[in-house]
């Protein structure tokens, strides 16, 4: 009559072992450096991935930035028109500031007509 056991096989040769202890012990001792060089290249890995979507991420935001930059002189532009069509004049510098690009003397300068 057989009894089945539980063997744990070391990843990197194949030797098998009937305790887990066991296998342990012999992958520090036999393979304590391949499990650096291993984990370094996972990490390597790992790293390389995030600068790829970190580069990935830095386009989409020069992107934005450009889209930004579009709308924003868009913006000014329409300012711009709004404000010619709106007849607006250059107030003169001697006035008090308060009155000054003030919207409420084109309101009051229509009622007196």
């Amino acid at each position: 009559m057989s009894t089945l056991t539980e063997l744990y096989a070391c990843p990197i040769c194949g030797k098998t072992f009937s305790r887990k202890e066991s296998l342990a012990k012999h992958i520090a001792r036999r393979h304590g450096n391949m499990i650096v060089i291993l984990r370094a290249t996972t990490i390597i890995n790992r790293l390389q991935e995030i600068e790829h979507q970190l580069k990935i991420i830095s386009r989409e935001i020069d992107r934005i930035k450009c889209i930004l930059e579009r709308l924003s002189e868009e913006g000014r532009i329409v300012v711009q028109q709004k404000k010619e069509e709106a007849g607006l004049k250059t107030v003169d510098s001697n006035l008090p500031s308060f009155l000054q690009d003030n919207p409420w003397l084109a309101v009051l300068s229509k009622r007196g007509r």
